[in-house]
């Protein structure tokens, strides 16, 4: 997948410090893998873990040290873990070459980049303890010369290209299989059967159950604003029904937009796909499904996939 430009390269990485926000729309169940590392097997759950302990507070400081490419060590041309420093306080340091600001780097060479940023990373989150339990076994399994930690970054970061790739395959299959199956004339129920016999969950934004928070103060007395929490009931859109009455929206939520009262609301299925996290991007194919007069599928259309990045 295509994620924005990785330069300055950690300045992504390093300013965000709280995981992956949970979308608006409910998803389906996470695509299932066939990745290992070694002789143990990785799973989604996995990887959110290592992305958890890579953008929680309780992450060490990770010191980025800007080398020029004649400085950088053979086979990581770009970026390059050097170790930990106990402390206190704690510091993982990462070589990152200069030539990773070149505006020009070409596709392979952007790939090798993220490549390595990746391994780097997860042998400094690995060297922390903060890489969620699979890869911390296997951390710990591994010898600790230089050379076999550094074969174990790379074969990280290529099981998470890997992952990524067969999430992508999997949201495609999943919505070549809904376009197959809920052929129109389908009643939503049968549809939405349909859907649960694969562990889908169609959804509609608009029959969330907002809630309108208060306006909030700093001790100066300066407002902050109110806000509306569409997480809190996120999946009281879930499996919308026919005269399925609008919730009503207060407060901060009235002003956001939102499709009228249809007697037959449209249902969605959101398909997660490829992903990275370095930076963390997710990509979410959105199908809808929308009903005639009698409550029927009508048609299923598949957007292309979107992938937004933190």
């Amino acid at each position: 997948m295509t994620c924005a430009p990785l330069a300055p390269l950690l300045a992504i990485v390093l300013a965000s410090v709280s995981p992956t926000p949970a979308p608006t729309s409910t998803p389906s169940s996470y695509p299932t893998i066939s990745v290992s590392v070694g002789d143990r097997q990785i799973t989604m759950m996995d990887i959110i873990l290592f992305e958890q302990g890579l953008y929680s507070q309780a992450t060490p400081k990770i010191q980025q040290v800007q080398k020029r490419p004649t400085e950088m060590p053979p086979g990581s041309p770009y970026v390059s873990y050097q170790g930990r420093d106990a402390g206190p306080p704690e510091i993982e340091t990462i070589w990152e070459s200069t030539a990773t600001r070149n505006p020009n780097l070409s596709d392979a060479a952007l790939k090798k980049v993220g490549e390595e940023l990746v391994a780097a990373m997860a042998l400094a989150l690995m060297d922390a303890g903060r890489a969620g339990p699979t890869l911390q076994a296997i951390y710990a399994n591994t010898p600790s010369d230089r050379a076999s930690r550094l074969a174990l970054g790379d074969t990280i970061a290529q099981a998470f290209v890997t992952a990524s790739d067969q999430g992508a395959a999997y949201a495609a299959s999943e919505a070549a299989w809904i376009r197959e199956h809920l052929v129109p004339g389908t009643s939503r129920d049968a549809a939405y059967e349909m859907l649960r016999s694969k562990n889908l969950v169609a959804y509609n934004f608009d029959y969330i159950k907002a809630i309108g928070q208060p306006e909030k103060f700093l001790p100066s007395g300066e407002s902050l604003g109110s806000a509306c929490d569409l997480q809190t009931n996120r999946t009281t859109g879930n499996w919308p029904y026919r005269n399925e009455p609008l919730p009503n929206w207060e407060g901060a939520c009235a002003g956001i937009p939102r499709a009228a009262f249809t007697p037959e609301p449209d249902a969605h299925v959101m398909l997660w796909g490829a992903f990275s996290v370095m930076p963390i991007c997710g990509c979410r194919t959105e199908v809808t499904i929308t009903f005639d007069a009698q409550d029927r599928v009508n048609a299923v259309h598949v957007d292309k996939p979107r992938c937004p990045c933190v």
